[in-house]
């Protein structure tokens, strides 16, 4: 992942990145986009790489 994604990752989630803990991720991330604030983030981050629904 380049920095514009990884430096608005809350520390943990960085750190899950590292090892390359693909599934504890995933859940970290599908957990945190639970936040209606965090899901419009992560869509509008993800607009350009046509990530969002």
């Amino acid at each position: 992942m380049s920095e514009p994604w990884t430096k608005h990752l809350a520390r943990p989630a960085r750190e899950l990145l590292e090892p390359g803990q693909k599934e504890a991720f995933n859940a970290a991330m599908a957990e945190a986009a639970s936040n209606p604030a965090v899901a419009r983030t992560l869509a509008f981050r993800g607009k350009p790489y046509g990530t969002c629904d």
